[in-house]
């Protein structure tokens, strides 16, 4: 910033002007390093003229938006914010997947009305659909109990850990077939909350 545009800032005329859009933007909650690395940066980006020729409506809309753009890289690096992202992706990736695993499961119960024999030559769909169910109700219930998506995280990350060491061994090769279906389903969850 030059010396001609820190002295208008520091005018009457300058400092009511700055005042009024901070105030307009106080619900964001201004931090003192956002506002100096907006001044710096616009400092770069003003022509080198005399203040008296730089019109204040103009300065104040540069500054605003610059202030606009670097308070937006701040925010979307909160911590909160990241979390409240993971979350809501987590969510919608239950409740689509849910939905899909809804409709396989009326298909499979369509087919075993008319064609018993068939729809089981082709149950693995169903048995899919059912694990997906079957997880997606138990990370909706973690979500429901206030876990953060941390702990989300951490307990589904212990489940895959788990199943991959100790893989199901029942004399029952449907069961055995549900828990890896179970498996895939906590994994591609984990990939949901992981891959941000």
């Amino acid at each position: 910033m030059t010396k001609q545009e820190a002295a208008w800032l520091g005018t009457r005329e300058g400092a009511t002007a700055g005042a009024k859009y901070v105030e307009d933007v106080e619900h964001l909650r201004i931090d003192a390093q956002l506002v100096k690395a907006t001044v710096n940066t616009l400092a770069y980006d003003l022509p080198m003229r005399p203040v008296s020729r730089i019109p204040a409506e103009a300065f104040h809309v540069a500054f605003v938006n610059e202030f606009m753009a670097v308070w937006t890289r701040h925010y979307n690096t909160l911590p909160e914010v990241v979390e409240a992202r993971r979350l809501d992706k987590l969510r919608r990736t239950i409740d689509s997947t849910s939905r899909e695993a809804d409709g396989k499961i009326e298909r499979f119960t369509s087919n075993l009305r008319t064609n018993p024999a068939y729809a089981f030559e082709w149950s693995d769909t169903a048995f899919q659909a059912a694990a997906t169910l079957d997880v997606n109700a138990r990370v909706t219930n973690m979500l429901n109990s206030d876990l953060t998506i941390d702990a989300v995280q951490k307990e589904l990350i212990h489940e895959v850990v788990t199943g991959s060491r100790h893989p199901s061994h029942s004399t029952s090769q449907p069961s055995n077939l549900m828990q890896q279906y179970k498996l895939a389903v906590l994994a591609s969850l984990l990939a949901a909350i992981l891959d941000n």
